[in-house]
């Protein structure tokens, strides 16, 4: 008999297994989410030293002037901050560390982002299913705040200059 932590990750990957077969996985929020943080990570891996780790990048990219000058501007837009509200709320649980990560100032961006990458990790490593409201409502904001970075960046020449 599997535990019931088993059968959970089980039905995840039966969940993803089903999309890579054609099919969606939360009306496309998981697959845009997938893409945009594909995107965010071309973005910050090209710019910030590897040597330490994805995570490592996304703290400094947090920590670079035009990023934080973003944050900042995306601050006054309203599904930014509500976005950041989403996730803040209970936090997001990092399963490896038995601990929660949490936002308890939406100005950091630090841990705005370290909350977006938690996210991202308990989606790539069979945490996050369609079927959990929560799950969607956290994929969703944390699709959000990446979107809005990489849309911001993504087509700006001066970004990627001198690389």
């Amino acid at each position: 008999m599997i535990s019931h932590e088993a059968g959970e990750v089980r039905a995840l990957a039966r969940e993803w297994f089903h999309a890579a077969r054609g099919g969606q996985i939360g009306g496309g929020q998981f697959t845009s989410f997938i893409s945009v943080w594909i995107a965010f990570n071309a973005l910050y891996a090209l710019r910030f030293d590897d040597r330490a780790g994805d995570k490592a990048q996304v703290q400094a990219f947090a920590r670079w002037d035009r990023a934080l000058a973003c944050h900042n501007r995306f601050l006054t837009i309203s599904d930014y901050p509500h976005s950041i509200a989403v996730i803040a709320e209970k936090g997001v649980y990092n399963y490896r560390m038995n601990q929660v990560i949490a936002i308890t100032d939406p100005s950091d961006l630090g841990q705005v982002l370290g909350a977006v990458y938690q996210v991202r990790c308990n989606l790539f490593h069979g945490r996050k299913s369609a079927g959990v409201m929560r799950d969607h409502g956290l994929i969703e904001a944390g699709r959000l705040i990446i979107y809005r970075f990489v849309g911001d960046m993504v087509d700006d020449d001066a970004v990627w200059e001198g690389i």
